[in-house]
């Protein structure tokens, strides 16, 4: 029974000391004033800068996998604006011959993950439609460069299985060389 009560007691003074714990200065300030604008902003922000290292990431998780859809070809991908093009550059080397239909399927796939994980960063824009050649509404407003060419040979365009400038609003499949 002491050991009852001992428990008993120390559980009392447990509650007694947290509930002097519990005042929220969110709920009820501690002035009794709440300072600063209290409404969420919830307009669209416009001019955001898009992270091309974090659309590489992404782009790079959902495509470069060993048992993915063209994880035979899959080597690499680079992304990133060119200032003096005035444009974004895709750059997807792969390994093997992947046939000139393989590698538009690849660069177009990867080209609306990356018009959807703009529209995340940035909610101005749209993402892509699951079927057709819309690459999400990011490329009705800027130009893209998309390459594909066989590993360790961007420096040699003529081994470039897809070189194709699509300019803003076209929306349309991209073309290969060979």
């Amino acid at each position: 029974m002491n050991k009852l009560l001992k428990l008993s007691l120390t559980f009392g003074a447990c509650a007694a000391i947290l509930c002097g714990c519990t005042q929220s200065n969110i709920v009820t300030p501690s002035g009794g004033l709440v300072e600063g604008n209290v409404t969420p902003d919830m307009e669209t922000k416009e001019n955001i800068q898009i992270n091309w290292e974090e659309v590489r990431e992404v782009l790079r998780d959902e495509f470069i996998q060993p048992y993915g859809t063209y994880g035979d070809y899959v080597m690499d991908l680079s992304i990133g604006w060119d200032n003096d093009a005035d444009a974004l550059i895709l750059r997807l080397p792969v390994t093997g011959n992947p046939s000139g239909d393989i590698a538009v399927s690849y660069a177009q796939d990867v080209l609306k993950a990356c018009g959807d994980e703009i529209a995340v960063q940035d909610f101005s824009y749209t993402g892509s439609e699951e079927e057709g050649t819309y690459y999400g509404s990011y490329f009705d407003t800027h130009d893209v460069t998309v390459q594909v060419f066989p590993y360790n040979s961007e420096d040699d365009e003529s081994t470039y299985i897809v070189n194709d400038t699509m300019k803003a609003g076209e929306q349309r499949a991209l073309t290969a060389l060979k």
